[in-house]
């Protein structure tokens, strides 16, 4: 599937979304996968609006740091002044989902490290704006069920010791097929 992507972005999304779907992760016929792009393009045109949406997504905006924009070669690199950014930083990018209907978003553990950052964006946002902040619900993947449900095998187990890698959703598909009913 990501073989037939016509980019980079496309085959991470094509292989998350196979992923997230075979491991019964995502909500049928609720789950979208949008390029990150198009969403900061989305962001940047509901900033505009008057709505109390467009008000906080300017003040969202305001916040934001970590501006890139796609250079020489494809690479990104630091936006310029009154250049239209691509990509915001980790933390914006997320919060702009806020401003979506019933917005979720799926995370593990490495979400827990940036996580407080991105509900403090939407908060300050919030209060910038006076409007009421958004809420974005962020599902957890528990990383003791997956070991637990589905764990790695012995073998796995100590060549990912030894790389000094964890184990992912990804491997614990490939060992174990669909993991909605063990997780």
């Amino acid at each position: 599937m990501a073989a037939l992507a016509t980019d980079r972005a496309w085959c991470y999304i094509n292989l998350m979304a196979s992923i997230e779907r075979s491991c019964g992760f995502s909500a049928t016929s609720r789950t979208i996968y949008v390029r990150l792009e198009w969403l900061v393009e989305a962001a940047l045109e509901v900033a505009g609006d008057l709505t109390s949406t467009g008000v906080w997504m300017r003040a969202l905006l305001e916040l934001a740091d970590g501006a890139r924009v796609i250079g020489a070669g494809g690479r990104l690199r630091a936006a310029t002044s009154g250049e239209t950014p691509f990509v915001y930083s980790n933390a914006i990018n997320l919060a702009v989902l806020a401003a979506l209907p019933s917005a979720e978003v799926l995370g593990g553990k490495k979400m827990e490290s940036y996580w407080p950052e991105v509900q403090a964006r939407i908060g300050q946002a919030a209060r910038n704006s006076k409007s009421p902040a958004p809420l974005l619900k962020r599902l957890l993947v528990p990383e003791q069920a997956r070991e637990e449900g589905a764990p790695p095998s012995p073998r796995l187990r100590r060549q990912l010791s030894e790389a000094g890698i964890q184990y992912s959703q990804g491997m614990a598909l490939s060992l174990h097929g669909s993991l909605n009913q063990t997780i």
